[in-house]
């Protein structure tokens, strides 16, 4: 998974005729979802926290940015 970002499939894209493939796209679909998943939990605990990141973070200051996000997390154990 490192070095390139993966999306699940999406709805009707084609899956290959061969099972052995069929399988293993199935399998890391399965594990991309997971993935997502706990990331979305992750954020909605974080942003249910700390009302803040409910608004949009200044991108001029990649700093500020940075040591609140890092704050957050701290403070949640993540």
């Amino acid at each position: 998974m490192r070095g390139k970002i993966h999306a699940p499939m999406k709805g009707g894209e084609r899956i290959p005729a061969d099972l052995v493939q069929q399988e293993q796209i199935m399998r890391r679909n399965c594990e991309l979802l997971s993935f997502r998943q706990t990331v979305e939990w992750g954020m909605h605990i974080v942003q249910g926290l700390f009302g803040r990141l409910h608004v949009p973070l200044d991108i001029n200051n990649a700093a500020g940015c940075f040591r609140l996000l890092e704050i957050c997390c701290c403070l949640t154990n993540v």
